[in-house]
């Protein structure tokens, strides 16, 4: 889930941040960092089915070495925006410990996050259904830890076929 939604020259809502978007992300960052809970409305739909337009996640900041495969984080990319994708990789550079990202939906994995930029973990989804009233999903409870890593895994299939069919020159259909 990207928070872009409009480019420093252009109007909000036709790519980039908008001011006072990007406003709101430092207001999040400092709630976080003071150890308080933040809940977001997710826009997008770069982690669909499972995170949906509309539903509201409750982040929380975690200490780094406490991330495990799966969960699902939300960080400021290489371009200094607001993401939200699933941990499916774990790396090393140097001596530090990097993350890898991609969201469900996505065919590629997102470059490595460090530590310094990673803001916080979806702890709680909360998801309106049509006339059925609400659900909440607890990412700590034990079936939902097994999905984040079934769906990890699933991404980083999803990441290798793609690089095999680029490497035997298979140009996927648009």
């Amino acid at each position: 889930m990207s928070w872009r939604n409009s480019s420093p020259d252009e109007p909000p809502g036709r790519g980039g941040i908008s001011p006072p978007f990007a406003e709101r992300i430092e207001f999040f960052e400092a709630i976080l960092r003071r150890g308080a809970d933040v809940r977001v409305r997710v826009t997008g739909r770069s982690m669909a089915p499972f995170l949906r337009d509309g539903d509201i996640v409750t982040l929380r900041a975690v200490p780094f070495s406490s991330l495990r495969w799966g969960d699902v984080i939300f960080f400021r990319n290489a371009e200094g925006l607001a993401v939200m994708h699933r941990i499916v990789r774990w790396r090393r550079r140097g001596g530090a410990a990097l993350v890898q990202t991609a969201g469900d939906a996505a065919a590629c994995l997102d470059p490595p996050v460090s530590e310094g930029n990673v803001l916080g973990k979806v702890r709680l989804v909360e998801r309106q259904r049509d006339g059925l009233g609400g659900r909440r999903i607890d990412m700590q409870a034990g079936r939902w830890r097994a999905m984040n890593s079934f769906l990890a895994l699933v991404s980083l299939a999803r990441a290798g076929l793609r690089r095999m069919r680029r490497k035997l020159g298979i140009v996927p259909k648009s």
